[in-house]
């Protein structure tokens, strides 16, 4: 991926896999359907899903390009791990919630 158009197509999918899965987990808190650790642990197995996808999708756009593809490798880490990370702080915000709950009762 050459310089600013593959930067630009990691934000454009890491803001738009962020925005989704987040509007998921906080609808689904609202509607008290699930619990924020609940939502955290399926974002925490969708980050490095999400993330090797991207992966092939941007190894396969370097190679056409004549790339070795590294930087569609690292760019695709990238957005697997930031995924990654915010499952575990719904996963931490869950936990918290759910111990309060309990000392609460």
């Amino acid at each position: 991926m050459n310089g600013d158009s593959g930067d630009f197509l990691i934000w454009v999918i890491l803001i738009a896999a962020l925005l989704i899965l987040n509007y998921m987990a906080v609808s689904s808190y609202k509607k008290k359907n699930t619990s924020f650790f609940w939502s955290g642990l399926l974002i925490c197995i969708m980050g490095p899903v999400i993330g090797f996808i991207t992966g092939s999708i941007f190894v396969n756009m370097d190679h056409s390009a004549g790339e070795s593809g590294e930087g569609g490798a690292i760019g695709a880490a990238f957005i697997g791990l930031i995924i990654l990370g915010n499952g575990i702080i719904y996963l931490i915000v869950g936990a918290i919630l759910m111990i309060s709950n309990f000392f609460k009762k």
